[in-house]
């Protein structure tokens, strides 16, 4: 999401560049059974670090969500259901499908209410939940925007959705910790993309059958990728020998997996509201800072 770059721009890497990266110089020669084992070792982590944390929102991977450590899961965050929205500079989306305006919102927002009132009989309710997953750059005024207009349509229980980075496992030493360290400062996707791009060429320059089976990924669900990528690592680098620097193998689809589940801020409409005023500009990134964990309602404002 964001900054980062999903699987598929791994996996292209090497196709994408026109001439040859230099290599990473390969690792010590393995006999078969120990290039097997340490391939399988290699493969097995790797495959239970993608496998994906139930989220309650599916967010585009163009989305940046603000990470937050600071908040717990819920006991009971999984019944947090509702209507989702997705909200970015200039996109707004209602339950994954693009929506022209915040009218067209509204009007997408009441029949969903329509429906859930003969459903449930909660005809005239206003405090129904509503997922929000907002990209860090949002402005503030387009936040206050969209939870108003989802409040007068009759969700006005607003749930933020958040990051929450999940600490994995290091790596072993390899030759491109420093590279990665590098890439992982770039803040634009463009730049981190040409980065990795040239990394990861380097990275696989010495085992073709690695680079192979890597590209297997691009033809699987957007769901089962990053499972799908660490599933084709052993059998790729048993391919070639091990003929790859397994530790820049190990630490670059670790890096690109970066696994991440979601938190969520609840307000309570049933709770006297603070009053949170912000300048209209202010991205989202900072914005959110004022929502801290202890916060059970507030009433949105931009100035």
């Amino acid at each position: 999401m964001g900054t980062s770059v999903s699987l598929v721009s791994w996996l292209a890497a090497w196709v994408a560049l026109g001439t040859p990266a230099p290599s990473i110089p390969p690792g010590p020669a393995l006999s078969a059974e120990a290039c097997r084992s340490q391939a399988s070792a290699i493969g097995t982590e790797l495959e239970a670090t993608a496998q994906p944390p139930l989220d309650l929102v599916r967010v585009p991977d163009d989305v940046q969500l603000v990470g937050r450590a600071d908040l717990p899961l819920r006991d009971d965050q999984d019944s947090l259901l509702g209507p989702s929205i997705t909200l970015t500079p200039n996109r707004i989306l209602a339950g994954g499908e693009v929506v022209a305006s915040f009218s067209a919102l509204a009007g997408e927002l009441r029949q969903i209410a329509q429906r859930a009132s003969i459903l449930h009989g909660d005809a005239g309710a206003t405090d129904r939940r509503i997922l929000f997953a907002i990209d860090a750059a949002t402005p503030w005024q387009r936040v206050v925007k969209a939870v108003t207009t989802a409040a007068r349509a009759g969700y006005g229980a607003p749930v933020f959705v958040f990051a929450h980075p999940q600490p994995s496992k290091p790596s072993p030493r390899s030759p491109i910790d420093d590279a990665l360290r590098a890439l992982n400062r770039l803040h634009t996707p463009g730049e981190r993309h040409r980065a990795i791009q040239a990394l990861t060429a380097r990275v696989v320059a010495n085992c073709p059958s690695l680079q192979k089976s890597m590209a297997v990924a691009q033809d699987v669900e957007p769901d089962l990728k990053a499972v799908t990528m660490a599933r084709a690592i052993a059998p790729g680098l048993i391919g070639c020998g091990c003929h790859a620097n397994l530790p820049a193998v190990h630490a670059l689809i670790l890096d690109s997996l970066g696994s991440q589940s979601q938190r969520v801020l609840a307000f309570d409409p049933s709770t006297k509201p603070a009053r949170l005023v912000l300048p209209g500009r202010t991205p989202w990134s900072e914005a959110s800072k004022h929502l801290g964990p202890t916060l059970r309602n507030a009433k949105l404002i931009a100035r």
